[in-house]
C-alpha cells in the first residue's frame, strides 16, 4: 500500500529509487527569495505515531530498501531524541537498511552538538543535502538565504568533523550580470575552505510567483545571464 504523502514532495534527483518517508511538512527556514519549493506549506513536525506506522507500512512493501530519504524541507531540523526515534524504528524495520539521509540548512547542523551528530551517524544518518547556493556574502544576503560563508564552512566542517557525508549544491546564475564574479569567486574561496564530499550544480530558475519577491529582496534590477556569458565565467 503507497503512503499517503502531504504534496508538493521533493527529493534530491539521487534519492529518486529510494524509499522516501515524511517526517516533517514543509521547511523552518522557508524564506530564500529563489525557493516555491514549499511556500505552500506551514513548517510543522509530523507526529511520531505517524512516522512510525509510515516506516512499518512501508517495510511490508520495500522489506529490502536499502536507502531512505527523510522528507520535507529540512528534517535535520527535528530534535535530535527525535530522529534517533526515527532512525531505531527504520533500522528494526528494514534489516538491509544502509543509508539514511536528508536535507539540511547550515543552522540545522550547527544548532546540534558534536556528540548529537556522532550519534545519529551511529544510528544510520549518514548524508546530508545542503544547500550552499553561493559563498559569496553579497549574494546569500541578497537571496536571503540566512547564512554567511562563515556559517556554511562551519556548518560544513562540523558535519565532516562528526564523519557525516555532505551533498551540497551551488546555483549558476544566482549573481545576475552584474556580480557573476563575485559568486563564482565566493563560492570557489568557500568551497577551498570546507571539506564536501559531493557536489552539484542547478541553474537559476525563478516561478513566476517568486519573480517579484526575489527582485525586491535581491535590491537591485537583476538579469539572468545569457547562456554565452554563463558558460564563459563557469570555466574561469
Amino acid at each position: 500500500m503507497p503512503l499517503n504523502y502531504h504534496m508538493p514532495l521533493y527529493r534530491p534527483p539521487s534519492e529518486g529509487n529510494n524509499l522516501i518517508i515524511q517526517v516533517t511538512l514543509g521547511c523552518s527556514f522557508n524564506q530564500c527569495s529563489f525557493c516555491a519549493m514549499y511556500r505552500s506549506k506551514v513548517y510543522s513536525q509530523r507526529p511520531l505515531a505517524e512516522v512510525v506506522c509510515d516506516i512499518q507500512q512501508a517495510a511490508q512493501s520495500l522489506p529490502d530498501a536499502r536507502r531512505v530519504f527523510l522528507a520535507d524541507g529540512d528534517a535535520f531540523c527535528l530534535p535530535t531524541h527525535d530522529l534517533i526515534a526515527i532512525l531505531d524504528a527504520l533500522q528494526a524495520a528494514l534489516p538491509k537498511l544502509s543509508r539514511v539521509s536528508c536535507y539540511t540548512t547550515p543552522s540545522n547542523i550547527l544548532n546540534k552538538s558534536m556528540d548529537e551528530l556522532r550519534l545519529l551517524k551511529e544510528k544510520g544518518l549518514k548524508l546530508l543535502y545542503l544547500g550552499i547556493e553561493s559563498g559569496s556574502n553579497l549574494i546569500l544576503k541578497k537571496i536571503t538565504k540566512g547564512a554567511s560563508q562563515q556559517s556554511i564552512a562551519n556548518a560544513m566542517l562540523k558535519a565532516h568533523e562528526a564523519g557525516l557525508k555532505v551533498s551540497g549544491t551551488v546555483i549558476l546564475g544566482l549573481g545576475g550580470k552584474h556580480h557573476g564574479q563575485e559568486h563564482i569567486d565566493g563560492t570557489i574561496e568557500l568551497l577551498n575552505r570546507a571539506p564536501i564530499t559531493y557536489l552539484s550544480t542547478l541553474q537559476l530558475h525563478l516561478e513566476p510567483d517568486m519573480i517579484k519577491e526575489f527582485q525586491s529582496k535581491y535590491g537591485e534590477p537583476f538579469e539572468i545571464p545569457n547562456e554565452g556569458l554563463f558558460l564563459k565565467n563557469s570555466c574561469v
